[in-house]
Order: structure tokens, then sequence, then C-alpha cells
């Protein structure tokens, strides 16, 4: 269901990367078979990144800014907060109504500012152009980020509670859920659904993918946490090129 006075999102652009999966301008003929899963993608990445550094690094310490404040206010609203300098610290049980919507709001939160940085990602993957503003245009998808906020976590944990093994293979099958939700407006569902099956040939792959993704952002978080500016873009990039091998079209309206 998209606002009243709002257009859907329409990113106008054309790839000026070629993609193996579509015919070149030169007429020849693609190579048969479905995309892979391959870690070429990270360099890929990193040689997209280096040209719009700058504007990467502003996007993601907003992104970390915006999160840790709304996590520490969220926390004292719940009652499950860290006490803040000078307060006093009360032992009291907090309420877990309270506690659950709090931890809610904060799923939704994250998840909408990495939504945005996806979007921005992907556009900036297919035209070499990074533009901020991509961050915070993903309000046309609200209500499909706000049931992918409860259905994505919910999944993966409900896959961790057997043996943790179909945790870990749910977060490489559904890797590409937010960016088809911001790129192609597929339902939370639908997204979902997309991702496990375009995935779940190569789902070993996927979980390796999402595995060093992990890595390297905590190589970054581990260096003083300034080099997770370098290395969290770079991850998500590596995703959308990833992504963009898998879905070069936008196919849906």
């Amino acid at each position: 269901m998209q606002p009243p006075n709002e257009p859907p999102y329409e990113p106008s652009y054309q790839s000026p990367i070629p993609s193996p999966y579509t015919p070149s301008s030169s007429g020849a003929v693609p190579p048969q078979g479905p995309p892979q899963v391959n870690f070429d993608v990270i360099s890929h990445a990193w040689e997209t990144l280096k040209p719009n550094l700058g504007i990467w690094v502003g996007a993601y310490l907003i992104y970390l800014i915006i999160s840790t404040v709304a996590s520490l206010v969220i926390g004292q609203i719940t009652g499950n907060g860290i006490p803040l300098p000078g307060q006093q610290n009360v032992s009291a049980m907090p309420n877990v109504g309270l506690v659950l919507l709090g931890q809610f709001a904060n799923f939704v939160i994250s998840f909408f500012l990495m939504s945005g940085l996806y979007r921005l990602a992907i556009n900036n993957v297919r035209t070499g152009v990074a533009n901020l503003g991509d961050m915070f245009s993903v309000t046309d998808v609200l209500p499909a980020l706000l049931i992918a906020s409860i259905l994505y976590p919910l999944a993966i944990f409900g896959g961790a509670l057997f043996c943790i093994i179909p945790g870990i293979l749910l977060a490489g099958l559904f890797m590409f859920t937010f960016p088809l939700i911001v790129d192609q407006n597929m339902s939370a569902l639908d997204a979902m659904k997309t991702s496990f099956e375009a995935l779940k040939p190569q789902m070993w792959m996927a979980v390796a993918f999402t595995f060093v993704i992990g890595i390297l952002t905590f190589i970054g978080m581990a260096l003083c946490c300034v080099g997770v500016l370098i290395t969290g873009p770079l991850g998500i990039l590596a995703t959308a090129t990833l992504y963009r091998d898998f879905f070069p079209n936008k196919t849906l309206a």
C-alpha cells in the first residue's frame, strides 16, 4: 500500500556494467546457466566503494549513530537500557511487554536504515554513482519492511532453536530479502520466498558468503570501531553486487 501523495519509487537507471546473465551490447550470446555465489564480488565492491568512499563513510556513520541513539532511548523507555551517567541503577524487573515492544522497535529502525543502505548500494553498483538521498528513500516500501522486520528475525531465531544450523542456513538463504523489497517493491513474504528459491541450489555457498561478510564487519569493529566505516559499506556493496548478478533487471513495478 503506497502513501497517498507519494509516487512509488522508480529508479531511472541503466546499468553501465555488463551482466553475464543478459545479452551484451555487442550482441554476444551470454553464458548459459544460473548465476553463482562467488567471492569475486568483494573485489568488485571495493572498486565501487573507492570513488564513493566519502559518501559511504558518511552514510554508515549516520546508520551507526541513529541505531545507537535509538537503542539507548528505547532502552531507557522500556527500563531495559544501560543507566545513563548519574542515573541510579534500578534493579526492578522490567516489564516484559515493554521490553519486547522495544526490541521490535529496535529491529524496525535497524532494518529500515539497513534497507536504505541496500537501496543506496544497489543503485551505486548499477550506475557507479552513490547518492546519499537513496538511504532515506525507502518509505515507499515501509509496510513490507515492517513485516519483514518481524518475519526475518523470527525465521532465523526459530531455525536456530533446532541445533543452530537451520538458523545459519536461513540467514544465508534469506540474504536477498531486503534488497528485493527495496529494489523490486516485493512484499515481505514474496521477497523471502524469492531469495530462498534463488539461493537454495547454492545454500552452503550462500552461508559461507554471509559468514565472510560478517567477518569483514567484525574485523572493522575490532579496529577501534573505526574500520567498520570501511568494512561495513564494503559488505553491503558486496551483497548488492551479488544481488545484481542474480537479479540484473528490475522486473516489478
